[in-house]
């Protein structure tokens, strides 16, 4: 038996010549998008541990920009929930509890924020001036208006967090190399 090595040889050109006309570059992508999918995923449970929301909501708050062939690049932008203005504390008060004359007896306004209960002494809940959404106040008098907005758990400030970055990072770089090799294994799997 005898085999030809140079008809071999131009196959294998052949092959590699479609492989970087459209092949690669469009594994590169599919392989960035996903492993942009799966950081969001893992930095949303991440996130979730620290502070008390839904993944859901936390997913809306990291958009992707996704890669294209033509264009090897992705990335993701974690912005804060609520429009780009901080979260309020009114989004960690129980829903039952989300009303105006719900805390009047009390000495302030109860919400988990950081996944543990806490009593926020001389809080209240009230309308926005503006917006007229409910949001937790506390009295101030150094302020004109004489209260001022309680601010919560930040999406951004605990993304930023080194033990959520280093987390990420790593689940990243996994993710990257063997999302890859999947892609490659897969449009080579077409071609035969």
């Amino acid at each position: 038996m005898r085999l030809d090595i140079r008809s071999d040889m131009k196959e294998v050109n052949n092959m590699f010549k479609s492989l970087s006309s459209g092949i690669v570059p469009n594994a590169i992508s599919s392989a960035i998008n996903k492993t942009l999918t799966s950081v969001r995923a893992e930095a949303a449970r991440e996130i979730k541990s620290e502070i008390s929301l839904k993944i859901g909501q936390i997913k809306k708050s990291i958009i992707i920009k996704k890669s294209r062939p033509k264009n090897l690049s992705g990335y993701y932008v974690v912005i804060p929930a609520n429009e780009g203005r901080g979260t309020n504390l009114i989004e960690f008060v129980t829903p039952s509890k989300r009303t105006t004359t719900a805390f009047r007896k009390q000495k302030g306004v109860t919400a988990k924020a950081w996944n543990q209960a806490k009593l926020y002494r001389g809080a209240f809940i009230g309308r926005g001036k503006s917006s007229g959404k409910l949001l937790v106040f506390k009295r101030d008098k150094r302020r004109t208006s004489g209260v001022k907005a309680l601010p919560a758990a930040s999406i951004p400030a605990t993304y930023f967090r080194r033990k959520v970055l280093a987390k990420i990072d790593k689940v990243g770089r996994n993710t990257f190399s063997n999302k890859l090799q999947q892609e490659i294994n897969f449009r080579l799997r077409k071609i035969r």
